[in-house]
C-alpha cells in the first residue's frame, strides 16, 4: 500500500490541516508514504505519523519545515528508507532505534554534529551533504555503511576523511568535495568538484586515499 500526500499544504500556516481521506485499514497497511513539500513542521509530522501508520518501510519528509527529526519516528520499527532532505534539521535524533534502516537521507539541512549511529547495523546509505558538520568521528558510523555523502560541509581536516574511510571496512563510495580541506590539497581548480566522488576498497591506507582524491576523474 502506497500513499502520495505530496504538495497538499498539510502544514500550511503552521497548523496541521485535515489529512487526506484514508481509512484506518489503509494507514495500517501503508508501507510507503510521501509527505514532500507540505510546509510540515516537526509537531505537524508527529501528529501525522501517530495517526495509524504502523507498517511504514519508506517515508519521505523532504522539503518541509522540520527543525528536528520527529520523535514519533522511533516507533516506526519497520522503516528501511528515510528521506528528510531540504529542511532545517539541526541534529540527528530519534533514529537510533530504527534498526531496519538502510537509507538515511539528510542532505541540505543545518546539522552541526554527527550523533552516534553505530547501532544502525543495516544502514547502507548515509547522506549528510550540505550541512554544517566539522567532525566525522568514525565510531559514530555504522560498520555496515557502504556510501557516505558529506559534500559541502565544514570539514577542514583531510585526516577526518582518512580516519573515516580507513575505519569503515564496508565503505565503497564517499562524496567529500566542497569542504574546506579540499582547498588545502594541491588540486587544480577544475578538480575541486571532481574530488566529490571516490571509490574506496576496504583496508585502504592514507596514500591510496590521497592518490584517489588527487587523481579522480570519474563520478
Amino acid at each position: 500500500m502506497e500513499l502520495d500526500w505530496s504538495h497538499r499544504k498539510l502544514g500550511y500556516n503552521g497548523e496541521c490541516s485535515r489529512l487526506p481521506p484514508a481509512d484506518e485499514a489503509d494507514r495500517n497497511t501503508c508501507q510507503k508514504l510521501s509527505l514532500r513539500r507540505n510546509y510540515i513542521s516537526t509537531p505537524n509530522a508527529n501528529v501525522i505519523l501517530t495517526s495509524g501508520f504502523n507498517s511504514l518501510t519508506w517515508l519521505c519528509l523532504s522539503a518541509n519545515n522540520l527543525t528536528s527529526i520527529p520523535a514519533s519516528l522511533s516507533s516506526l520499527t519497520q522503516l528501511e528508507h528515510l528521506y528528510a532532505c531540504n529542511n532545517q534539521i539541526t541534529s540527528i535524533e530519534h533514529v537510533d532505534k530504527l534498526l531496519s534502516l538502510r537509507t538515511l537521507e539528510l542532505r541540505h539541512n543545518s546539522i552541526t554534529h554527527l550523533s552516534d549511529l553505530s547501532t544502525l547495523r543495516n544502514l547502507r546509505v548515509l547522506s549528510l551533504s550540505v550541512n554544517h558538520l566539522q567532525k566525522l568521528p568514525p565510531r559514530f558510523f555504522p560498520p555496515s555503511v557502504e556510501f557516505v555523502g558529506v559534500y559541502g560541509n565544514r570539514v577542514d581536516s583531510f585526516d577526518e576523511i582518512v580516519a573515516m574511510v580507513t575505519e569503515l571496512e564496508q565503505l565503497r563510495k564517499v562524496f567529500v568535495g566542497g569542504n574546506p580541506f579540499c582547498s588545502n590539497l594541491p588540486l587544480k581548480p577544475s578538480l575541486n568538484v571532481e574530488v566529490e566522488y571516490t571509490e574506496i576498497s576496504s583496508g585502504v591506507k592514507r596514500q591510496r586515499i590521497e592518490h584517489e582524491l588527487l587523481n579522480l576523474a570519474r563520478i
